[in-house]
């Protein structure tokens, strides 16, 4: 089958952040997506990722404003809603101050859960995987291990990268965070019958 990809598996992604919407410091990116929405990208070599990946597809979608201030190690990104203080030195998020003040440093706790990637072969209890929605107001969506979409839809193996994540910092806000999800990772297919 020649130009199979093409013709079956090429997908319509636009996974580029315009620059104006980007910080580079060092060896991590921050893409800013929405005022309630952060990439950080870290890599030793300072290489980062601007094509599809199997989870994200769209990466150019808001334009909201934002304001960046140096505290020493702490890079601090703050939009209309959102203040995002990332420590360059331990390369991870220290705090995330939500619309209506709250800080958030623990970014796992509170999290409702999603669901299982495949239930094939299971029998009795299944563990759940993070999800987006968290009684604590924030979510990390991991995209570090994903593999990459070429232009011909083909798979590849991505360069080593640290960190690829994107903090979703909605409070209480669930329907705009799952929105916002589809905004990034494209609308679910249903299967017509």
């Amino acid at each position: 089958m020649e130009n199979f990809f093409e013709q079956y598996m090429k997908v319509e992604t636009d996974s580029v952040t315009d620059p104006a919407y980007t910080v580079v410091r060092g060896d991590v990116r921050f893409s800013v997506l929405t005022d309630r929405l952060l990439r950080v990208e870290w890599d030793k070599e300072a290489y980062f990722t601007d094509e599809p990946t199997q989870k994200v597809w769209f990466r150019n979608f808001n334009r909201p404003s934002f304001q960046v201030k140096e505290l020493g190690d702490i890079v601090r990104i703050q939009t209309e809603k959102t203040i995002f203080e990332y420590d360059s030195k331990k390369h991870q998020m220290k705090s995330i101050t939500l619309a209506d003040g709250k800080v958030v440093t623990d970014f796992q706790k509170g999290n409702l859960k999603g669901t299982c990637r495949t239930l094939d072969n299971s029998f009795g209890k299944r563990k759940l995987e993070d999800g987006l929605v968290s009684l604590q107001g924030v979510s990390v969506l991991d995209d570090t291990d994903s593999l990459l979409i070429a232009e011909d839809g083909s798979i590849e193996v991505r360069k080593k990268t640290e960190k690829d994540e994107y903090y979703f910092a909605f409070g209480q806000d669930y329907r705009e965070c799952i929105r916002t999800l589809y905004a990034l990772c494209g609308e679910l297919s249903l299967i017509h019958i």
